[in-house]
């Protein structure tokens, strides 16, 4: 109850301090900090797509990777204007989970089955 899920948070704000202070590292060196950041955030995708694919098709990589291509954009935003844009992906995420959900609850006969195996495996898929 006190530990499940609460590192989450936790570990994208260390993912995204690591963008930033990579790329202040590079810069301070006059190299490319892009060059390794796509570099590093390739490979963690081929990872993530690999590890998702033989191993578990819940793997987070693969998100990671994708969203530092955007967040690396962002680096050198102030806060002032990271906070509402953080606020609005959140309200716009939320909004999509919603209409996720009223879509799978207009589903009828076998894409209605379909979809809820999916979302609500039983014990011996568990």
């Amino acid at each position: 109850m006190f530990a499940d899920q609460k590192f989450m948070g936790l570990f994208a704000m260390l993912f995204g301090a690591g963008i930033i202070l990579l790329a202040e590292k590079r810069e301070q060196q006059n190299k490319s900090a892009a060059k390794i950041h796509y570099s590093r955030n390739f490979w963690l995708l081929l990872i993530g797509l690999c590890h998702g694919i033989f191993v578990w098709e819940g793997d987070i990589l693969m998100i990671y990777a994708f969203i530092a291509m955007f967040a690396y954009l962002f680096r050198k935003l102030h806060g002032g204007w990271l906070i509402p844009l953080g606020v609005i992906i959140l309200a716009l995420s939320a909004c999509n989970s919603y209409l996720a959900g009223v879509y799978v609850e207009s589903l009828t006969g076998e894409a209605r089955y379909a979809t809820a195996a999916i979302f609500a495996p039983d014990a011996a898929q568990i």
